[in-house]
């Protein structure tokens, strides 16, 4: 499970250097109310 996701449809592609960055229109969202699960500090933790 997740919290949100998106959906897209591939709109461009560029050559960075070694990388590829793709560019998506999106056309489909959703997201639950559920709690976010963040990593900082090399550990996990909440929002205060």
């Amino acid at each position: 499970g997740c919290l949100a996701h998106l959906q897209c449809r591939l709109v461009d592609t560029h050559e960075a250097g070694d990388h590829l960055v793709l560019v998506g229109e999106v056309v489909e969202a959703d997201a639950s109310g559920g709690e976010p699960l963040l990593f900082f500090g090399g550990r996990y933790g909440r929002l205060a």
